[in-house]
């Protein structure tokens, strides 16, 4: 019969072994599937719009196309959408903030019209930064909880934020939480390639700003529309793990981006939304990163590390 281990080397071996046990038990609970109960849809799934729209020099006859067709942008949404849509311009300087209007507002096209005496360095991108940072602190419109953000870029050039492209993807998820981001570029068949890049990582669309209006206010409202069709996630997936069904029933018409998910046909309301799906820790440790950058950053000199990008 083998003599008993000392209970001062048990509590050694317990202090020394229990640290990584506890690690890995956590981490296979981490990754195991598991089932998000999403959503039940509503009936008018809620969708916040920014247009950031260009105000230089150039922009003055597009403006008024814009206003012109406003109207016909939001009808063709329709009422299935809870639509509100804030303006703001492509000079940083200009600091507006974010003041929602209803779809419905009477009000609504004249606020396209922004004026043509803006910068001639068009930075949509850094404009946007500005505005949501000045909300995050009151100054201006909120996002509605459960809102889709949709941001629709309007120019005539190529944009020349000094936020980087594949960073404003992280800076917007600081600002705007859980909230589902999906953006636009509406501009000239010149300056299309350089919007690509900005708008791939949310699904966007590039459209064309040279062709008959009408045909893209259509497109516009088919973009407004589609914000509808996305849900927030608990966080970052794995698109080879994440199953989606509806009431029960698998679905396939889907699209994983970050932590959000877009279905290619909308739900009928009072369906239930369910994803299994193992979660991307690499991608949450990034967000978690620029998370404990940002509080970092506004801790030491009072500001977040994107505003830089729009403060001068």
């Amino acid at each position: 019969m083998t003599d008993p281990i000392p209970w001062p080397t048990q509590r050694r071996l317990v202090l020394t072994l229990a640290p990584p046990y506890a690690v890995v038990v956590v981490l296979v609970w981490l990754l195991q599937p598991k089932p998000y109960d999403i959503v039940t849809a509503a009936a008018r799934p809620a969708v916040d719009a920014i247009f950031v729209i260009d105000d230089s020099e150039s922009m003055g006859e597009d403006q008024e196309a814009l206003e012109r067709h406003a109207r016909a942008v939001v009808e063709a949404v329709g009422a299935d959408v809870d639509l509100r849509v804030a303006v703001v311009t492509t000079s940083v300087r200009n600091e507006r903030r974010l003041t929602f209007l209803a779809a419905t507002d009477p009000t609504l096209p004249a606020a396209m019209r922004v004026g043509t005496m803006g910068e001639s360095h068009e930075r949509g991108r850094d404009a946007l930064l500005g505005a949501l940072d000045r909300a995050s602190h009151g100054e201006g419109d909120a996002l509605r909880p459960g809102a889709t953000l949709l941001v629709a870029i309007f120019s005539d050039e190529p944009d020349q934020s000094l936020t980087p492209a594949p960073t404003l993807a992280s800076y917007l998820a600081a600002l705007t939480g859980s909230a589902p981001v999906s953006l636009l570029a509406v501009t000239t068949t010149d300056a299309m390639a350089s919007y690509r890049d900005i708008v791939a990582p949310f699904g966007g669309r590039v459209i064309n700003l040279d062709g008959a209006w009408a045909g893209t206010a259509r497109d516009v409202a088919a973009a407004l529309s589609r914000a509808g069709q996305i849900y927030a996630l608990p966080g970052p997936l794995l698109a080879s793990t994440v199953k989606v069904t509806v009431d029960g029933e698998p679905v396939v018409g889907w699209v994983l981006r970050g932590a959000s998910l877009e279905l290619t046909t909308p739900l009928p309301a009072g369906t239930h939304l369910t994803v299994l799906g193992q979660r991307d820790l690499f991608a949450e440790l990034s967000l978690f990163v620029v998370g404990v950058w940002a509080a970092g950053a506004r801790a030491t000199t009072g500001q977040p590390p994107w505003y830089w990008t729009f403060s001068g």
